[in-house]
């Protein structure tokens, strides 16, 4: 009985064939021919041991991947400030504000141009220099202005005021009007100066020439004074600006004459250059008797140069 038991467990059906799965590492057994599973990692093939320890390594990896992919998944990645920036320069607010900066740019430029092309022309400075000398002599003295009634019985006694306007002169006018427009030759500038020619009691200081015309003006007799301006072989000039040259006349018997005046200036604003100088005229009314005259020029810009000349009759 025994035996029969034994060969119907061990002895396969004609009908049917026995299949064996494992998912472990298997072996078959010597003496019964039966595929058993390993119960000792040890005692198991080495090729075994490496097939399962790969699968449980890209088992835990694959479980890694999918749980990272989730959390990806349901959070949304938020942008740091570099991106934002970027963000906000690539926007059209931002285009609107570097195109409104280049405009303001572009018209600040050409504002700038234009007044330093102006103070090249000494037209700035030269009027703010006269107004503000203009204002500090208009409050230089202090006269007193009461003044004690006559009697209807007094005689009328005629006293000279130093602080009457003068008579205008029209044939001084008209004399300095031509000195101003006869000779502007268009942009080679006023060429009046060399109409004069230098006298035999020219003066020179520096750069600065000056003499009159006439040369020995008498009393109640008009005359001009010429001033000349050597310029430096150094600067390249095609014409001299009249604004840069600035001074007075001041005269023995009080009289003084600021030049140039805003008049002058504004009619011609350039001297003629002629063999390497270039000449001033300033006109001076008629004295009562001989004087002596003292003139104060400068050139503020270009020769950088002051002198003070006397001229004696």
């Amino acid at each position: 009985m025994a035996s029969d038991r034994t060969d119907s467990d061990t002895t396969p059906d004609s009908g049917a064939a026995e299949t064996v799965i494992a998912t472990d590492p298997v072996f078959l057994d010597g003496q019964s021919g039966r595929a058993q599973p390993a119960k000792d990692s040890g005692s198991a093939p080495a090729s075994f041991r490496g097939r399962r320890e790969r699968e449980s390594t890209q088992r835990q990896a694959r479980r890694r991947r999918k749980t990272l992919i989730a959390v990806q998944d349901g959070e949304e990645e938020q942008p740091n400030w570099k991106k934002r920036i970027v963000l906000w320069v690539a926007s059209f607010a931002a285009t609107g504000y570097a195109v409104s900066f280049l405009i303001h740019l572009l018209l600040g430029i050409l504002a700038s141009l234009y007044i330093i092309s102006e103070i090249d022309n000494g037209s700035f400075s030269t009027l703010f220099s006269m107004s503000a000398e203009e204002g500090d002599e208009d409050f230089e003295d202090i006269v007193d202005a009461s003044v004690d009634m006559p009697s209807l019985q007094d005689p009328v006694v005629e006293v000279p005021n130093q602080f009457m306007a003068e008579p205008v002169d029209v044939e001084m006018v008209m004399f300095a009007s031509e000195a101003q427009d006869g000779g502007d030759s268009g942009d080679g500038g006023d060429s009046v100066g060399f109409e004069f020619g230098r006298s035999g009691k020219a003066i020179t200081k520096g750069n600065f020439t000056v003499w009159t015309v006439p040369e020995d003006p008498g009393p109640r007799e008009k005359y001009v004074i010429v001033i000349e301006v050597k310029i430096p072989e150094n600067k390249k000039l095609r014409r001299y600006p009249r604004s840069d040259l600035v001074g007075f006349v001041s005269g023995t018997d009080g009289y003084r004459k600021r030049f140039p005046t805003r008049s002058e200036v504004r009619v011609s604003k350039y001297l003629k250059i002629k063999d390497g100088v270039t000449r001033l005229v300033v006109p001076i009314p008629a004295a009562e008797r001989l004087v002596r005259d003292t003139i104060r020029v400068e050139s503020t810009r270009i020769l950088k140069e002051k002198q003070v000349i006397e001229i004696e009759f």
